[in-house]
This record gives C-alpha cells, sequence and structure tokens, in this order.
C-alpha cells in the first residue's frame, strides 16, 4: 500500500519550508482557516484567515535567525494530516531546541480547514518568543 496523496503533498510542502520558503505551506490555506500557536507568548493564540496567519508561519523570525525544522514523519488518515519535526532557532540571545508538530485537518486536495502547532516543551516555547 502506498502513501496517502495528503502524505506525498505535504512532504514537498515541508521540504520547501525546511529550506525557508513558507509559500507552499501558505498556499494550501484558505481565507477561512483557522491556526492555533500553544503559550502564553507574543506568537501564541488563535489566528483566523490567510492575513493573520502569515504572521506567524514564517521561518524566518523578524527578530532573528531562521528557525530550523528538520521533519521526521508526516502521516495522514485522509481527513488529518499529522507533521512531527524538530524545531531550533536563535533570536534575541536566546535558543529553541525543541520536538514539535503541526496536526492539520484538510479537505479536498489537502486544503488546510484548521491547524495546530504542538510542542514538547511549552514554557521553552514561551521564554523564546518573550
Amino acid at each position: 500500500m502506498g502513501l496517502h496523496p495528503h502524505v506525498e503533498r505535504m512532504r514537498s510542502v515541508y521540504d520547501a519550508f525546511e529550506a525557508g520558503d513558507a509559500g507552499p505551506l501558505l498556499a494550501q490555506m484558505t481565507a477561512d482557516t483557522v491556526w492555533h500557536f500553544p503559550g502564553d507568548n507574543p506568537m501564541g493564540g488563535t489566528f483566523r484567515g490567510l492575513d493573520e496567519i502569515r504572521t506567524r508561519i514564517r521561518p524566518v523570525p523578524e527578530d532573528g535567525e531562521p528557525l530550523h525544522f528538520e521533519v521526521h514523519d508526516i502521516a495522514s488518515s485522509g481527513r488529518h494530516v499529522v507533521v512531527l519535526f524538530h524545531l531550533t532557532g536563535r533570536r534575541d540571545g536566546k535558543s529553541l531546541d525543541v520536538g514539535a508538530g503541526h496536526l492539520l485537518h484538510v479537505y479536498g486536495e489537502g486544503n488546510v480547514a484548521e491547524g495546530w502547532t504542538i510542542v514538547e516543551n511549552v514554557s521553552t516555547f514561551d521564554e523564546f518568543w518573550a
């Protein structure tokens, strides 16, 4: 049995994201997409619509070095896609080194209706973005 088409599509999307290009991931979203970021920090919260999400999903923070995403695995049930990755970065003298993931509720050809960023240590994530 081959890979689900969503896995193949998201693998190319996240390959671009790992290379610093958020465009293909944003292209999977619509004006109605909702994204949830964890924590009590400037990046945390629920963002609705592509314009709000675009301010949060970017491989290079405005005040730091590029974030590095090392994808470990991508799985799909058809309605959901799970992307597991290791996330590292530096900004304002702080460093980030956490396991993380994206849980995506998808429809159609893999368009993202809703997404969640999940990190293994929210307090580390909060300190990095504070």
